[in-house]
């Protein structure tokens, strides 16, 4: 049974993608400042001013970024919460990313273009000249992998051009917020598509490669990742996984309650 060991009143609802926990802090938001606490009793170690309800927060070796819904991308010292730099963008920029020490905001809805910013000193890198709609970017391969509809792409931190494409087999499901894209390795990557299942991106091929289906609906969040286990949750059955595997003559089933196993390299 867990024991409690220290609680702290927020004064508001949390939420996982407003949160970021190491060994050494949790940051949280709390009102209109951002706390971060001594995750072995919860006192205080330093907060700071970042506006009501940040839309995203993330932490990056030893700075973290804070992106406040009015526009203001923050980069804070993760020891002592001085400000390294901000960068201003549109309101509702809300999605934030970063690789290769490139910070990507901005394209959640399609309301905003996105913005690319050096992560050392906060400089505009790169922007794009039109609104862009994305699902949440994730760092992948050495880019930023972005998806809308039955298409995924891989573009370049350092210009923002597109790199590499696929073409899904069924369309991203439609979420706000929510994940969808899992890093296997370097070389794959799986991503929820359509209602019920899960697509393997693969750097040698321009098709995403089913993975696994079924016939129940599965719970719009990122396929779970242990090891070279890839798993999906369905809705209502938290502890529900169901998955796929090849068998010896390289042919896909599915199964309930089990593990889609990848093979080195496929």
């Amino acid at each position: 049974m867990a024991t409690e060991l220290w609680e702290r009143v927020l004064h508001q609802r949390g939420a996982a993608t407003k949160m970021a926990v190491t060994d050494e802090s949790v940051l949280v938001p709390e009102r209109t400042r951002l706390v971060c606490l001594d995750p072995a009793d919860g006192t205080l170690k330093w907060e700071t001013r970042v506006g009501h309800w940040p839309d995203a927060l993330l932490v990056v070796g030893p700075r973290v970024l804070v992106l406040s819904p009015g526009g203001v991308l923050h980069c804070l010292s993760r020891s002592t919460g001085a400000a390294h730099w901000r960068a201003e963008l549109p309101p509702w920029a809300r999605h934030l990313a970063v690789a290769n020490g490139v910070a990507l905001a901005g394209g959640w809805r399609g309301y905003t273009a996105q913005r690319a910013f050096d992560l050392a000193d906060g400089r505009l890198r790169w922007q794009l000249p039109n609104p862009l709609l994305t699902h949440r970017p994730v760092a992948w391969a050495g880019g930023f992998l972005l998806g809308n509809g039955t298409r995924a792409w891989l573009i370049d931190p350092l210009t923002g051009r597109e790199q590499q494409s696929w073409q899904l087999p069924e369309p991203l499901p439609d979420t706000d917020f929510q994940d969808l894209f899992t890093a296997v390795d370097a070389d794959r990557c799986a991503v929820r598509c359509g209602t019920s299942g899960v697509a393997l991106l693969q750097r040698d091929s321009p098709r995403a490669e089913l993975l696994l289906t079924h016939d129940a609906l599965l719970s719009y969040e990122p396929p779970l990742r242990t090891g070279a286990v890839v798993s999906a949750p369905r809705f209502y059955e938290e502890l529900g996984l169901i998955a796929s595997e090849r068998d010896a003559r390289n042919q896909r089933r599915s199964l309930r309650g089990g593990a889609a196993h990848l093979a080195e390299g496929r």
